[in-house]
Parts: structure tokens; sequence; C-alpha cells
């Protein structure tokens, strides 16, 4: 076995979270890329949903 004639560093615990967070993003944006129709609708969805519980609260208040 050959050893390397550099020393080797490990990623610290920082790093490696780095990493995991920007592969995992890389791999949503792989499987579901979003057109620009279908993200306009995902974003009306999601300020319907707000409005919904914000409502909800109000009245309950």
């Amino acid at each position: 076995m050959q050893v390397p004639a550099f020393p080797v560093r490990c990623a610290g615990t920082t790093q490696k979270e780095e990493i995991i967070c920007s592969e995992k993003t890389k791999l949503a944006c792989k499987i579901s890329p979003l057109d620009e129709e279908r993200a306009l609708q995902a974003i009306a969805k999601l300020r319907k949903a707000i409005d919904g519980r914000e409502s909800s609260e109000k009245a309950a208040a």
C-alpha cells in the first residue's frame, strides 16, 4: 500500500453538512424540475394555504 505524499484532511462537521445540503438540493432539482407555469401554480397554492391559516387563526382569537 502506497502512502500519499501529502497529508490527507477530512471534511469537518460543518463542511459535511454543507456538502450534504448541496447534494440534496441538486437531487431535488433533478427529481422535480418546475417550469414557470407549475412554479406559479405552486406559489399560488401556498399563498392560499397561508391565507387560510391566517384567517382561521384570526377567527379563533
